[in-house]
């Protein structure tokens, strides 16, 4: 008897579990209807472009002919009757005083570095992972091309590595060094015989080396009536150089961005909206600017002018650089894009589950792309809502149609 009920419970423990087997098997080759919950979600409608970088400047020649050593960095901010060039008689003497130049600031970090109290200092770990992000910067320095940016990474980078030797006991002081840099930088100030000849910013604002405006037809004054075919000249122009000239100081107040724009794109912008643009490989802020002009083209395209205030010294190297155009901020509710459907009506909208029926809700798009839309959040009475269970696969739906699960 035992026997017997012993074969019978392991005859339904069996076919319960082939029963199971079954229905994964069943859900994995012949699954469900695939749904997705509306949520929030805050998209930024942007325009995508490459723009022509458009300043005042004011160009800076040469009081001789010689060789010329920046004092300043590319991009740096000066005042009025600030030294940005000096022109020395042979390259002999030029080099000299750029080394001289970058054993006083060695001489000066080192200073600094030794004049720190170890026992008031970062304990050693913190500081090597300061020296690893540091690293890191330079790496992404490189990446991204900002090359202008290396010096005072690689001046960051030097102070730790010294700080690191004081703190840990491998070097005490850095007086030896001192002095061989002194002894060096004695030597050459002899071949620096006579004092340079000078350039000085007119005006303050920002120095740049090149002087890339000077050889493109748009400037400051003809930007605004800029069409495509003279923009795309400009954006193809290389910079030729200009004898004797040392660089151009940039005027730190209005600049501008000049880019091509598709039709559509220019029917959503208007002369004096106020926008947000993101130059990815300059700066990782975001910068206030205005729509000065959108100069239409015959197949309804425009070149489309972009008036900025917002200081930005990186920039002050670019002639161009990659723009995304924020025209807005849109905030609604997510939906896949294979969820968009219209009824017998025509109505566009979305089918969601109530209870075990499907159910046409309408949507109004606020924003859509490939892959998804935004939809507007009024609450009217038989609009999608938040947390409708939304129906992306299925076939055949209609309103209050039975939906097995």
């Amino acid at each position: 008897m035992k026997k017997a009920v012993f074969k019978w419970l392991a005859f339904v423990v069996s076919l319960l579990f082939l029963v199971y087997v079954g229905y994964q098997i069943y859900i994995v080759f012949f699954p469900g209807l695939e749904t997705q919950i509306a949520v929030y979600r805050t998209v930024e409608d942007t325009i995508e472009a490459t723009a022509l970088v458009v300043r005042k400047e004011r160009p800076l020649t040469m009081p001789k002919k010689g060789v010329v050593v920046y004092p300043r960095k590319n991009g740096e901010k000066v005042s009025k009757n600030g030294i940005v060039a000096e022109i020395y008689e042979t390259e002999t003497q030029a080099q000299a005083q750029q080394r001289i130049r970058e054993i006083d600031e060695e001489i000066a970090l080192l200073e600094k570095v030794g004049s720190y109290d170890a026992s008031f200092s970062p304990h050693p770990d913190i500081l090597n992972k300061q020296i690893y992000m540091t690293m890191h910067n330079i790496d992404g320095i490189v990446a991204q091309e900002k090359f202008k940016e290396i010096g005072d990474a690689r001046q960051d980078f030097l102070e730790l590595v010294n700080r690191y030797q004081i703190i840990t006991g491998k070097a005490k002081s850095f007086e030896s060094r001192i002095s061989q840099l002194k002894e060096e930088r004695n030597a050459l100030s002899k071949a620096v015989k006579s004092k340079p000849a000078t350039v000085a910013a007119p005006v303050s604002g920002y120095f740049m080396r090149k002087n890339s405006a000077a050889t493109s037809e748009v400037n400051i004054d003809n930007v605004l009536k800029i069409n495509l075919d003279k923009l795309n000249r400009a954006m193809s122009a290389k910079d030729a150089g200009n004898e004797g000239s040392v660089g151009v100081i940039v005027e730190d107040f209005e600049w501008y961005l000049a880019c091509h724009i598709g039709e559509e794109d220019a029917r959503r912008l208007n002369v004096g909206k106020n926008i947000f643009v993101y130059l990815p490989s300059v700066a990782a802020e975001e910068i206030p600017a205005q729509v000065a002009a959108l100069n239409k083209e015959a197949d309804g395209s425009a070149v489309l002018v972009l008036r900025c205030t917002y200081v930005l010294p990186e920039l002050a190297g670019v002639s161009t650089c990659h723009v995304d155009i924020k025209i807005a901020t849109i905030t609604g509710l997510y939906v896949d894009i294979r969820a968009v459907r219209y009824n017998e009506e025509g109505v566009k909208g979305v089918y969601i589950i109530y209870g075990n029926e499907a159910r046409f809700k309408p949507i109004v798009t606020l924003y859509s792309d490939k892959r998804f839309v935004i939809c507007s959040t009024e609450d009217k009475n038989n609009a999608l809502k938040l947390y409708d269970e939304v129906i992306i696969g299925g076939k055949n739906l209609y309103d209050r149609k039975v939906i097995k699960r």
